[in-house]
């Protein structure tokens, strides 16, 4: 029976059942007003804060508290594309703790090994004791070994005398070679830099400073040619890695804030267990997803095609039968073009479409996504695992598995005023990580049967039956998202949560954290694609330190990380 505040009798509360139920009713009225006066209240907080800075006077101080959970800050890094962020959230300049205390990770046990026996040896030293203090009858016994650790750090300029020699016969000038990379600048000095700026993120500035406290002579804009000259290099690179990581089995994105010339873009990440990418753009649209997939440094190189998956998605979208024969006609069946192009078609040959923004804009998002599924020079995503974020639908051409951690985000962004709905979603969030336990247990060990129970478990556990209605409004958007959450019954390889991802949005908000932001395209080019080499080199256990000297000196043997990623997915598989 539905309970209407206004229609509630005292008098006709005859039981302890009906009286049962309108208490329940009431409590959850409290709880759902308290959560609308909170929201309220900061909003007033935030308008009165603008206020005062329009009079040229302070607002609220925010003071950060004593402590502060670390998972907050992953959340403010991963989350930032989520479709169900609440008004707090988006309206606010409060950061919630919604971080899942480290439930999903599982206990590891740590085994103490020696380390000793790892450190690679460089010189040898025999110390004998003074004979003079020994005793008559000492004797030799055995070597006792004891390690130093160190480094030398210091400047090594060289000039080189060049024999120049003249001969008068040819009217011609002889003159001695210099050694392999030898330049004002050497590789070696080069190789140094980009180890300090790229691998170990100090800043150009303090680059110089270090450089300059041991005497080489170096300006920022040499330093600047430096850090830029690889750009291309090092992009092709990328391009490799890319092309090789999306022929695993699955993949995993995520989007962060970037920062371009004083503007707000957006650094797209890729990866897997094989490889990360990160490739800045002006956008996190879908089409910017899509750029970023293809390795286009711009949405409007995208390719756009009008086929019969074009015709399929452009119904689907519901887009009017009149504007899909005005496109019918402005391209030919299988006809292919650029973003760019295509937008000045529309312009000139079908202006009220053009002028139709949220329309248009699902309509160059259709004949993107249908170029995607029809190109075949990179590999297309079968199954993506993302947040709930709306930019990725219909990247995956099998299927798309969502983040069980962003998930359990929204259980924790309930603050529930009610002592017993606390107690009620604690209990539940009990519940939730023990059958999150489950289905990790289950990925080393995978049956049919198991998957049957599990998938069971589910439906039992996310049916909303709670006495706390904004739990189970909660519970019941968990369980429209049963196919996704459990991709992993039929693909245990996949992982259960976006983490990998939103750990490659952490080394991207460190990069802007030192570097605040990159001034052209070329330099947010060269970062991406010195982030993509750096992260992926560490996923694979190569030196990259190595890997980047021998890239830039163009090394015939060295073993690019493309092929790496190869070998790995291969023996994965096999």
């Amino acid at each position: 029976m539905k309970i209407e505040l206004e229609h509630i009798n005292p008098d006709s509360l005859n039981d302890i059942a009906s009286l049962k139920e309108v208490v329940v009713f009431l409590i959850n009225v409290v709880e759902r007003d308290h959560n609308i006066i909170e929201q309220q209240r900061k909003r007033i907080q935030l308008l009165e804060d603008e206020v005062n800075r329009l009079k040229k006077e302070q607002g609220k101080p925010d003071i950060k508290a004593n402590t502060q959970s670390t998972e907050t800050e992953s959340k403010d890094i991963g989350n930032s594309t989520d479709n169900e962020e609440t008004i707090e959230d988006s309206e606010t300049n409060s950061k919630p703790d919604i971080s899942t205390g480290g439930k999903e990770t599982e206990k590891k046990k740590h085994n103490r090994t020696a380390k000793k026996a790892n450190i690679a040896i460089d010189k040898t030293e025999e110390l004998y004791p003074d004979k003079s203090e020994l005793p008559p009858d000492a004797v030799f016994k055995y070597w006792d070994s004891v390690i130093t650790q160190d480094v030398i750090f210091k400047r090594c300029n060289t000039l080189y005398q060049v024999a120049v020699y003249y001969s008068e016969t040819e009217n011609k000038t002889y003159r001695s070679p210099l050694p392999n990379g030898a330049s004002y600048h050497s590789a070696g000095l080069k190789n140094f830099i980009y180890l300090q700026n790229k691998i170990c993120n100090v800043t150009s500035q303090k680059v110089l400073d270090l450089l300059a406290s041991i005497g080489i002579e170096i300006s920022t804009g040499a330093l600047s040619k430096i850090l830029l000259a690889p750009t291309d290099l090092v992009e092709a690179d990328k391009s490799a890695i890319l092309k090789a990581g999306l022929s695993a089995s699955y993949t995993q994105t995520d989007i962060t804030g970037a920062r371009v010339a004083g503007k707000n873009h957006y650094t797209h990440i890729i990866t897997n267990d094989f490889f990360t990418t990160f490739t800045t753009l002006d956008g996190k649209s879908t089409l910017d997803v899509l750029a970023a997939f293809q390795m286009h440094s711009h949405k409007n190189d995208l390719g756009l095609i009008y086929n019969q998956e074009t015709v399929k998605l452009l119904e689907e979208g519901k887009i009017s039968v009149k504007d899909r024969e005005s496109l019918a006609d402005l391209l030919g069946d299988e006809q292919t073009c650029t973003l760019q192009k295509f937008e000045e078609l529309v312009e000139k040959e079908i202006p009220d479409l053009y002028n139709k923004r949220n329309t248009f804009i699902k309509v160059k998002t259709v004949f993107a996504l249908a170029y995607y599924h029809y190109q075949d020079d990179i590999p297309q995503v079968e199954r993506l695992v993302s947040d709930n974020a709306p930019e990725y639908n219909k990247i995956a051409t099998k299927d798309h598995a969502l983040c069980w951690v962003h998930d359990a985000r929204y259980y924790k962004k309930l603050t529930p005023f009610i002592v017993i709905h606390q107690n009620i979603l604690n209990q539940y969030l009990d519940k939730y990580w023990s059958f999150y336990h489950e289905l990790q247990a289950y990925k080393k060990a995978p049956t049919q049967e198991w998957a049957w129970k599990l998938s069971d478990a589910f439906d039992v556990l996310f049916t909303p039956n709670t006495s706390y209605e904004q739990l189970n409004e909660r519970i019941s958007k968990t369980l429209e998202k049963k196919q996704e959450l459990l991709l992993v019954l039929r693909y245990p390889e996949i992982p259960l949560h976006n983490n990998l991802a939103e750990l490659g949005a952490r080394k991207q908000v460190r990069k802007r954290d030192i570097s605040f932001h990159t001034m052209t395209p070329e330099g947010t080019k060269n970062q991406d694609a010195f982030l993509t080499i750096v992260q992926t080199a560490k996923q694979l256990g190569v030196d990259v330190y190595k890997y980047i000297k021998e890239l830039i000196l163009d090394k015939k043997d060295r073993i690019p990380l493309a092929d790496i990623i190869y070998q790995k997915i291969a023996s994965n598989t096999s």
